[in-house]
């Protein structure tokens, strides 16, 4: 499940159980619903995620590795304009800005591997950006490969997120607290360092086999790491989002870092409004109105479905 805020602050809802795109107002009201799990034009096979930047609205299917554009018309109304394919392999996060769409994932071009890649709103004129081994903290000849696979094989897929402002890529991973902002044009990459405060658990990697029982030891106590799960940026501000699990309420606590756009860390906040239930975080940041937005999920007695959405202002 993943979400969106339009300009006016209409939401946009995707939902894998049943392949659905529903539109709520924002007093909460349900104003329009269209999908259909299959494989024919227009179809979902695994709803993944999603972005919306005025007037487009992407989403990706994991399944059929495909990325759907809609155009909005008007408050409910999208009409798709185009499914492109992407190769790009484990997708973790998309981005849409000046009608390019971006993909955090790995990639091949002449035989080099990039994290970030991006295509224009017709699947053409590839780009690329940032050698896979620097999303690592490892220099571009260096091999990617080990730290990535003993992460993966300990803690689960290395998650990525990304975020585009200004003619510039944020993108961060679940195992550091880092922001790497790269230039689109000259592709040049500068790397923040975060805070470390007293609320963050930092992920170790560790090689060995993950068959193991330290490796299974490994696997149960990651409940007691932080795990970077969003980066976002507006003027004069950068921000990572981070999760710790609380195990009094067994839940996992968003927590919000401010930076300036030099990286000196300004502030953090633990927000307690928000939980989750398992270790992602559905988060929209609209800068039209400087906020943030989380989606939570909850299932009711009766095993429905509902959807929370809390709000945080950001900018003043």
């Amino acid at each position: 499940m993943d979400f969106a805020v339009t300009e006016d602050e209409t939401f946009i809802i995707t939902d894998r159980k049943d392949e659905k795109i529903r539109i709520f107002d924002n007093s909460g009201s349900h104003l329009k619903s269209w999908g259909t799990r299959g494989q024919g034009p227009g179809e979902f096979q695994a709803i993944g995620w999603s972005d919306y930047s005025k007037p487009y609205f992407i989403l990706l299917d994991l399944r059929t590795s495909k990325i759907f554009v809609y155009q909005r018309k008007g408050l409910s109304d999208f009409k798709l304009t185009n499914e492109i394919r992407f190769e790009v392999q484990s997708t973790y996060n998309i981005a849409i800005d000046n009608n390019r769409i971006f993909f955090d994932g790995t990639t091949i071009s002449n035989k080099n591997l990039f994290y970030i890649s991006s295509k224009d709103l017709n699947g053409k004129n590839p780009d690329y950006f940032l050698p896979t081994a620097v999303r690592y903290g490892l220099s571009p000849e260096k091999d990617y490969a080990k730290p990535m696979a003993a992460f993966a094989g300990i803690y689960g897929t290395p998650f990525g997120y990304l975020d585009t402002f200004q003619g510039s890529i944020y993108s961060v991973w679940i195992g550091e607290l880092k922001i790497i902002k790269i230039d689109i044009k000259t592709k040049k990459w500068e790397i923040f360092s975060g805070e470390k405060t007293n609320n963050y658990r930092q992920p170790k990697i560790v090689y060995i086999d993950s068959h193991s029982p330290k490796a299974e030891k490994l696997k149960k106590d990651k409940e007691n790491l932080s795990w970077v799960r969003g980066v976002f940026a507006d003027k004069n501000l950068m921000s990572l989002l981070y999760l710790n699990f609380d195990r009094n309420e067994s839940i996992w606590t968003p927590i919000l870092q401010l930076y300036n756009p030099n990286g000196t860390f300004l502030t953090e906040e633990i927000l307690h409004e928000s939980f989750e239930q398992d270790s992602s975080l559905k988060y929209f940041y609209n800068r039209e109105n400087g906020c943030l937005y989380i989606l939570i999920d909850i299932i009711s007695e009766t095993g429905d479905v509902e959807f929370e959405i809390h709000k945080y202002k950001i900018l003043k």
